[in-house]
């Protein structure tokens, strides 16, 4: 397996081509190639190759897959950070959209196909329902969610054996380089009271299961859309709460508050929760309960 992971410096490209590497320090490591590819901040690995890719450019992503011939992609390379795709719509589908199109291209003109993984959102369902299914129709109400919509369409129209994987709000390790939802939650709340939604509803998951489900549907070379989330419909306020006992911080620094009574510049979608039964029984996908999956990252700092 000749693996190229896109997105090698976000929180999770960076904890999935960590992943691999355990995975290939082993009986693995002979036939596990790896390439890290990063945009702006450089990555360093144990034994993947690191490799600075601009997904803008056509011509740098035909360069570097015709270099490495990857058998699996993971595109795991996102604008991902919701208001500053409201602030710059034009950047974000440059990147979203363009950027993935660019690399389906250059994937889809090798002479030996690899099997494509695009990482998707939740945030490609308008929030009206909740515990959305792969068949549901999908309405994103927020410019990252379209983006990333637009990018799932034209994989899915790209003739590659390809897999869209739909994440959730993902939280791991914390990481100040590569902060996630976790990290600004508790630098929040640790000195000060945080306002959190509690009409606001995701499946946070544990970063090292959705890689654990990553790499399964690369192993099996799964084609089709899969949704990889946790197992718990939670508001942003009771995971706040959950994070506070778990971290030993008082309860008091976490304030509930209503999107209903907030006055945002933007709309956000109110119930984006995601069924992973066909995760479950494709994939054997068990992800930790958002409890166990906070300890041990308590436990590791």
């Amino acid at each position: 397996m000749r693996i190229l992971v896109t997105g090698a410096s976000g929180h999770l490209g960076f904890h999935l081509v960590r992943y691999l590497e355990r995975v290939g320090s082993g009986a693995e490591k002979d036939r596990l190639e790896l390439v890290a590819a990063f945009g702006k901040t450089p990555v360093s690995c144990e034994f993947a190759n690191a490799k600075s890719l601009e997904l803008r450019n056509p011509d740098a992503c035909r360069g570097l897959l015709n270099e490495f011939q990857p058998t699996h992609i993971v595109h795991a390379a996102a604008m991902a950070n919701t208001t500053e795709c409201e602030q710059n719509p034009e950047l974000a589908a440059a990147v979203n959209t363009d950027g993935t199109r660019n690399l389906l291209e250059a994937a889809a003109a090798l002479k030996s196909k690899p099997h494509f993984s695009l990482i998707s959102t939740d945030l490609v369902f308008d929030g009206a329902k909740g515990n959305y299914s792969e068949v549901d129709n999908t309405n994103p109400l927020m410019v990252y969610g379209r983006t990333k919509l637009e990018g799932e369409r034209i994989a899915s129209s790209s003739g590659l054996p390809l897999a869209i994987l739909r994440s959730a709000l993902i939280f791991g390790p914390l990481d100040r380089e590569r902060p996630s939802f976790l990290y600004w939650l508790l630098e929040g709340i640790k000195g000060r009271a945080v306002t959190l939604f509690d009409d606001e509803f995701r499946t946070p998951v544990y970063v090292e299961d959705l890689c654990s489900g990553i790499w399964s549907a690369m192993q099996q070379e799964v084609t089709g859309i899969v949704h990889l989330a946790g197992a718990e419909r939670r508001s942003r306020y009771n995971f706040a709460l959950l994070v506070a006992e778990v971290f030993g911080i008082p309860t008091e620094h976490v304030v509930r508050g209503l999107l209903a009574d907030a006055k945002l510049p933007f709309q956000r979608p109110v119930d984006v929760s995601m069924n992973i039964s066909q995760a479950r029984r494709i994939l054997g996908f068990a992800p930790l309960s958002n409890r166990s999956a906070l300890e041990i990252i308590r436990d590791s700092v």
